[in-house]
């Protein structure tokens, strides 16, 4: 699938509902904000579950052009014995994380994520070709929410900026249905006044949760300008201000912490199948 290349303004949340979260409000959600929008979950009922699975790896000391030339041979190995499906890879620009690769295969199926792993001899490769230059490396599996996601998965872009939401357990539901009013008020606005939407991700393992990651892909560093109207003006738009207010206040009580990074794709090391569908929540 081809992709518009813009941030939305959902990136608000990461400010928005942290500052609200601090005003250590205990309004539970109402009835109104339990339901989602008809239109949208419509439309997200409609997305195909996929799977994602990461491996983001450090290079050893001098070692970052052998190990992107293992990442090549490696990418070639797994074309040759038949694996039909998308490898991509990213450089982290920004974060904790700064400089390591992210290695991912995406949009399969469960069935599919089987294919990732092609035993012995793929495992022989990567000692050969990418574990001497390897300082440390962790993976983890996630899954395109497309019941709550704004937006439908799509193909990679030269920048993404990936915004992961740790949650109590016990407020994941609050926040996913924060997640639908947002969609549905933004669907509301004109055409002209909406920020396009992220790709939402859900952790299943390899890491802290539970978590939430949404992914804003972008042409360029200009497309991570605000543009649109903030979840909390389209909320305010569709419900008027102390819904609104509420709606940011119980979402933001649900946040345990939050971190963000943004990711640089790297055509040249990746392998992407003619049908692939992308996400980088690593």
């Amino acid at each position: 699938m081809k992709r518009q290349h813009i941030v939305t303004a959902l990136a608000v949340l990461a400010i928005g509902v942290p500052l609200a979260a601090r005003q250590q409000q205990t309004t539970p959600p109402s009835e109104e904000q339990r339901q989602p929008t008809t239109s949208a979950a419509r439309q997200a009922e409609a997305r195909p579950t996929t799977v994602a699975r990461f491996y983001n790896l450090e290079a050893k000391d001098g070692h970052a052009a052998q190990l992107e030339e293992g990442i090549k041979k490696h990418m070639a190995w797994h074309r040759a014995a038949g694996d039909t499906g998308s490898w991509h890879v990213w450089n982290i620009a920004t974060g904790t994380m700064m400089g390591n690769y992210n290695v991912g295969t995406l949009g399969r199926t469960w069935k599919g994520l089987e294919q990732t792993d092609m035993g012995a001899k793929d495992q022989a490769d990567v000692e050969v070709n990418i574990a001497p230059h390897v300082a440390s490396v962790s993976g983890a599996v996630w899954i395109y929410r497309g019941d709550i996601s704004p937006a439908a998965e799509q193909s990679p872009s030269p920048l993404a900026l990936v915004i992961h939401y740790y949650l109590r357990p016990e407020g994941v539901p609050v926040f996913e249905n924060a997640i639908r009013q947002v969609t549905g008020a933004m669907m509301k606005l004109p055409e002209g006044e909406r920020a396009n939407p992220p790709m939402i991700y859900e952790l299943m393992a390899g890491g802290e949760g539970p978590r939430l990651a949404m992914v804003f892909n972008a042409d360029g560093w200009g497309d991570f300008a605000p543009r649109g109207s903030s979840p909390l003006q389209a909320l305010e738009k569709a419900f008027g201000p102390d819904k609104a207010g509420e709606i940011m206040r119980t979402a933001g009580q649900t946040i345990r912490r939050m971190e963000s990074q943004i990711l640089q794709y790297r055509p040249d090391l990746s392998s992407p199948a003619e049908s692939s569908a992308s996400a980088r929540p690593q």
